[in-house]
């Protein structure tokens, strides 16, 4: 068993099920605050400056709120905004759906430790303090906003097989969506260094790293078609309108059934020597059963 596996397993009991729901609230929060106070917003940003000269804490924390720099609150650009939001929900509802709960968090939460490793690094780097506050303060104002679109680039290799229609017009597998979408992100990284815009291609990848370390993690993982993820979805719906006595259904390792939790999708894994059953969330990590 990997290590990424051994812990995605360890985390599986303190995953947090629906964890875009919660993002995506935490970042209308952040919006509203936007909207209403930009100066208190500015005491929640992940400004590393602050946080060793001033000891401001909370902002390890409370910038996981904040929308980043390209969230426009005028006009257009907030339904812009809504929309983006509702699209961060989608697919991290649906990532989580295929990943199962415990390795949808540890993406998550690896980026955003990423992100604070790689605001401590622009704080030292620079050398004299006036650079280095100014580099805190503005690689603050991008928050977690490319880990955000990052879920772009992971459904992309999930779903690779899908069709999409690209601008509403093109159909295109979205293995080269995600492809194309990599490109432009690096080529916008390089150009934010050449501009001397040192903290946005920071951001930017700390995104791509984040994604990287994902894609061979999990690059012998199952992918998963559209067809799929809607089977598993109706099986979800059944399960949970069945009429039964007792469980169909329990994980061999946690022992939880589709009526201690009705997200949950189990499965018979074939490596294991027996009839062995397991929920989502252990059916990749578990270590397989054999007979002596």
């Amino acid at each position: 068993m990997s290590l990424f596996e051994k812990l995605e397993r360890k985390i599986s009991k303190y995953a947090i099920h629906n964890l875009m729901y919660y993002i995506v609230i935490c970042q209308v929060v952040g919006l509203v605050i936007q909207i209403l106070s930009p100066r208190l917003l500015s005491y929640l940003t992940l400004d590393m400056y602050s946080i060793i000269r001033y000891k401001q804490i909370w902002r390890l924390v409370t910038f996981i709120i904040v929308p980043g720099m390209s969230t426009s609150i005028e006009g257009i650009g907030l339904l812009f905004t809504a929309v983006t939001l509702y699209f961060m929900y989608y697919f991290g509802k649906n990532l989580e759906g295929v990943w199962g709960a415990a390795r949808f968090n540890l993406f998550y939460l690896s980026g955003i430790i990423l992100n604070i490793l790689a605001a401590l690094i622009i704080y030292v780097v620079p050398g004299t303090e006036k650079v280095a506050r100014f580099y805190s303060q503005l690689f603050a104002l991008f928050g977690l906003n490319y880990i955000n679109m990052s879920l772009i680039m992971v459904c992309c290799f999930v779903f690779s097989e899908t069709v999409v229609l690209f601008q509403f017009i093109i159909p295109i597998k979205m293995k080269y969506l995600g492809i194309f979408y990599a490109a432009e992100l690096v080529i916008d990284m390089v150009q934010m260094i050449r501009r001397g815009v040192f903290p946005g291609g920071v951001a930017i990848f700390v995104a791509l790293l984040n994604f990287a370390i994902f894609f061979f993690a999990t690059r012998k993982r199952s992918h998963f078609s559209a067809k799929q993820v809607r089977r598993k979805i109706k099986y979800k719906e059944q399960m949970r309108n069945a009429n039964t006595s007792g469980p169909r259904h329990r994980c061999y390792i946690c022992g939880r059934t589709e009526l201690d939790d009705p997200n949950l999708d189990f499965r018979y894994c074939s490596r294991c020597e027996g009839n062995y059953e397991y929920c989502s969330e252990h059916l990749f990590t578990h270590e397989h059963v054999k007979r002596h």
